[in-house]
């Protein structure tokens, strides 16, 4: 009997959450099932604050997408994204994972297909600064490395580095729209960005890439060997200087350890 009290009472709680990311019409459905619900009015109270909360979480990791396209019609995406991608956890920080694949879905054939790697750079960002903190690969790392061995070393990438590849101008965008900054007109058409996001005591950075420097941090992201890298960055740009791509990188706090 207490097991069959229980089992209801579980149904009871599962069944007000899920009504709580519906309607009113939801709760209305519950009560004509025998639940203790809430009065209408007050449902819509609980409904209210759940979505706002969504709502305002997100625009705290993704306030340069609010900017993009208004306060308004960010909170009407908050809406859509939250019914397709429900909060699973009583922590609502990594709830903007799933976004920008959800804004790929939507625009990403269309004049705002851009929009979708704004929210990607946007949450890069956010796990940047969320970063466990790890020390930095110096440049003279190297100097206890026999020459000989370094085709076979790996790089293992800081936990506050991320890297990303758009099509669209991301970096121009992005920095125009932060606070206190000029709005200015971006061109879609100029160039796509290749960059690595990193954690410095000033705040974040955006480094800027070229195609070999990128495709050697990717392929050191990925666990590659430095030699595998390289061949990586020959295949990107046919010619390429390792040793001037490696200072930058390093320089950049993209490595935390060096493995023979």
């Amino acid at each position: 009997m207490r097991g069959a009290v229980m089992l209801r009472l579980r149904e009871q709680q599962f069944d007000f959450a899920s009504a709580l990311a519906g309607d009113s019409a939801d709760f209305l459905d519950l009560a004509a099932k025998g639940s203790r619900v809430l009065p209408t009015t007050a449902s819509r109270v609980y409904q209210n604050n759940l979505a706002q909360g969504f709502a305002n979480a997100l625009a705290l990791t993704f306030p340069v997408l609010m900017r993009l396209v208004g306060e308004a019609y960010f909170r009407q995406l908050a809406g859509q994204f939250r019914t397709r991608h429900p909060s699973r956890s009583g922590n609502l920080s990594n709830i903007g994972l799933p976004l920008p694949d959800f804004l790929h879905e939507m625009f990403g054939h269309t004049e705002y297909a851009y929009l979708a790697d704004i929210a990607h750079l946007e949450w890069l960002v956010h796990e940047v600064q969320s970063a466990a903190e790890a020390p930095r690969l110096k440049v003279d790392a190297f100097k206890a490395v026999m020459p000989a061995s370094y085709g076979r070393l790996r790089l293992t990438m800081h936990p506050a580095a991320r890297l990303l590849q758009s099509a669209f101008p991301v970096v121009q965008i992005w920095q125009s729209n932060q606070p206190g900054a000029d709005p200015a007109v971006t061109d879609l058409r100029c160039g796509g960005d290749q960059l690595l996001i990193s954690r410095t005591p000033e705040g974040i950075k955006l480094h800027r890439l070229t195609p070999a420097c990128y495709a050697l941090a990717s392929a050191m992201a990925e666990g590659a060997m430095l030699g595998d890298g390289y061949e990586a960055a020959l295949d990107a740009a046919g010619s390429f200087d390792l040793a001037l791509a490696l200072h930058r990188l390093l320089e950049a706090g993209s490595f935390t350890q060096l493995l023979e």
